[in-house]
């Protein structure tokens, strides 16, 4: 079966320099066995995963004690398979349209990150509106962190890091204002998780990624409205390298959803969002 992950960060050490000094912690948050893999590593062992196409996410902090996977990192990986990678792009507070006009425009990269708790800002601040006036001409989905985060857990002051920028609440604020832009929640916004279904269920723009949790431990409601009311508003995905696609793959044929939905979760609802 095609199975698309809609949330893949690359394993390299980019990835280990960007986190920082938070990196061990993040990955004992995850009880995760993460390695630093090169380039065609990364690439056959999402494949021998059952990974089929990978949307492939940077990162990008205002935070001390943080770096960045830049976009350009991004854009080397995609070169190496074209077929299997799709790159989103971040952005500074400095240069955000800067940014991103270079990452969409002349890198070919095909939507936008946002990890609001490390930028320090609130999704809906109207800082972030010309980010979302240029996704809406350029009709690219951009992809928000939610809910609690690993990085920066089990540190004094969560590494700098405020969970209340995690609310799906503040999505809903600006999916309402810009209609023409698909947001996905990542995380599926735990703790808020009933906030994040709200929301789903309401904008037709909204959608929810269940990455970042094994499928056992995820809140069974949120399973129940993946089965009917939000069938088509549910993605695929794992949070690669911090946990293994092939176990939530496992894991999630093991949850007794309807057979039309475990097709919508791995690949048709993904496939319809990116429009290939």
């Amino acid at each position: 079966m095609e199975i698309i992950d809609f949330h893949v960060h690359p394993p390299t050490k980019e990835f280990v320099n960007a986190l920082g000094k938070y990196y061990e912690t993040t990955v004992n948050y995850f009880r995760s066995k993460s390695k630093i893999l090169a380039i065609n590593e990364f690439i056959e062992d999402l494949k021998k995963q059952g990974i089929t196409k990978a949307v492939l996410l940077p990162l990008f902090s205002t935070l001390p004690g943080y770096g960045s996977i830049p976009n350009e990192h991004i854009k080397e990986i995609m070169k190496a398979d074209e077929d299997l990678f799709i790159g989103f792009a971040g952005f500074s507070l400095q240069n955000p349209i800067e940014d991103l006009k270079y990452a969409i425009e002349v890198l070919g990269l095909k939507g936008i990150k946002i990890h609001p708790q490390l930028l320090g800002i609130k999704p809906d601040d109207e800082i972030l509106n010309k980010i979302y006036e240029y996704a809406s001409r350029k009709e690219l989905p951009i992809v928000i962190h939610t809910g609690i985060t690993g990085i920066g857990a089990g540190n004094r002051g969560g590494g700098g890091i405020m969970l209340d920028l995690g609310r799906p609440i503040y999505i809903d604020n600006v999916a309402s204002k810009f209609d023409n832009v698909d947001f996905i929640m990542a995380h599926f916004g735990w703790p808020w998780y009933e906030e994040a279904l709200a929301v789903a269920y309401h904008k037709a723009n909204v959608y929810i990624d269940i990455s970042g949790w094994s499928p056992k431990y995820i809140p069974s409601i949120v399973f129940k409205y993946a089965d009917s009311l939000i069938q088509d508003k549910v993605l695929f995905g794992s949070d690669y390298p911090m946990l293994n696609p092939s176990r939530i793959i496992e894991e999630l044929k093991q949850i007794n959803l309807k057979e039309e939905t475990i097709k919508k979760i791995f690949f048709q609802n993904a496939r319809k969002l990116l429009k290939i």
